[in-house]
């Protein structure tokens, strides 16, 4: 069988593999010489070991993890205010105490970035040399020690916010490890395996809010709480569409997508986006005048419209560069998701003037994740 060889004309590295005419497969290995110029490889020798960390924890994906838990604790109020008489009741004096969560949130997804590539070591080795394992840019013992120390940090920082939010994140460090220690690998569980890890960010910041009305440790927090747990299946309340849009990602880019299977799977989480920000913008109390009714379709529209974009562009049968460019803005996209989802939210709590830097922030992060995808690799 003909082999085909793709040379590097950076490096003059030969990668080989798969046969002339098996086009999917030539893209394939013509993937592994993109991911080397956006920076998947070394330019010298010398280069900085900042440098390898930051490829390591895949910076551009790091800005949308904050958002979790800050639409977390806007959403909380929201449960309240439609599921009791109870309105506006929330001190968001005390947002600070989404620092510690915030920190705890990135401290794990930066462990289960360091533990996907070191259970994956071995593959990298013969199919991605010059990734900052398998070059040994880093080396397995260093990333086991901050792995271990990004695990205690991410569960000490939970606990400073008492033990709900303790419990989330322990919870989320098991669901991280089960990801990685082989549910990745099984259809359909690994894509909602990896949309729990999530799901369970969101969760932290409703542990916080919720613990900030019905005291840290009280027994009766602990029993409120899993009664609106209960709640939290409907789309309004921000966990279940972040598991399923999450999910649907991560099945748009495993290797169970191949051309001609993907059907209406492009066009699902634009559905999903769209009827989270339905939910969202449906109780709205600023639909009076027609420019405020416009705005507020402006900022539940972006989302929608990036997640219709994406679909379209994965309609058919997409090459491997089509699907590693589009994964990476649909997750770029939870910026804008984020953004939305904690200005609407705000309402319910009467706190609009804290949740706007929070909102603000989160959209202009977004220009800031493109331009950093530009660089290092992001999905």
């Amino acid at each position: 069988m003909k082999r085909l060889k793709i040379e590097d004309p950076t490096s003059g590295v030969q990668f080989s593999g798969g046969s002339g005419d098996n086009k999917r497969r030539e893209e394939l290995y013509r993937l592994l010489i993109n991911d080397a110029k956006k920076g998947d490889r070394p330019t010298t020798r010398k280069e900085s070991k900042l440098k390898a960390w930051v490829q390591l924890l895949r910076l551009p994906n790091l800005l949308t993890v904050p958002g979790d838990p800050i639409v977390g604790f806007f959403s909380w109020s929201s449960i309240r205010y439609y599921s009791s008489s109870e309105k506006g009741y929330l001190d968001i004096g005390n947002v600070v105490m989404l620092v510690p969560c915030i920190l705890s949130v990135l401290m794990l997804y930066c462990a289960g970035l360091i533990l996907n590539d070191l259970m994956d070591l071995n593959e990298d080795r013969r199919d991605r040399r010059y990734r900052p394992l398998p070059s040994e840019r880093i080396s397995a013992r260093s990333a086991s020690v901050v792995l271990t120390v990004m695990f205690v940090g991410g569960l000490v920082a939970a606990w400073f916010n008492g033990t709900l939010c303790a419990g989330v994140a322990g919870v989320l460090s098991l669901a991280i490890v089960t990801y990685n220690a082989g549910a990745k690998r099984i259809p359909i569980i690994g894509p909602l395996n990896m949309g729990l890890c999530r799901g369970l960010s969101v969760f932290m910041g409703l542990a916080i809010s919720s613990s900030l009305h019905l005291g840290q440790n009280s027994p009766d927090a602990l029993i409120t709480w899993a009664k609106l747990s209960m709640l939290l299946s409907w789309p309004f309340f921000s966990i279940t569409p972040m598991i399923l849009y999450i999910a649907l990602i991560a099945f748009i880019a495993s290797d169970e997508t191949k051309p001609g299977k993907m059907r209406i799977l492009p066009w699902m989480p634009a559905a999903t986006v769209a009827i989270w920000m339905i939910c969202l913008i449906h109780p709205h109390p600023q639909w009076d005048s027609p420019l405020s009714a416009a705005s507020l379709l402006i900022i539940a529209g972006l989302p929608v419209a990036m997640a219709v974009t994406c679909g379209y562009r994965l309609n058919g049968e997409p090459e491997p560069k089509t699907v590693q460019r589009v994964v990476g803005e649909l997750v770029g996209n939870l910026l804008l998701i984020q953004a939305a989802a904690v200005y609407f939210n705000s309402y319910s709590t009467n706190a609009q003037t804290e949740a706007l830097p929070f909102a603000i922030a989160l959209g202009l992060a977004y220009p800031v994740f493109i331009l950093l995808c530009r660089r290092f690799y992001a999905s």
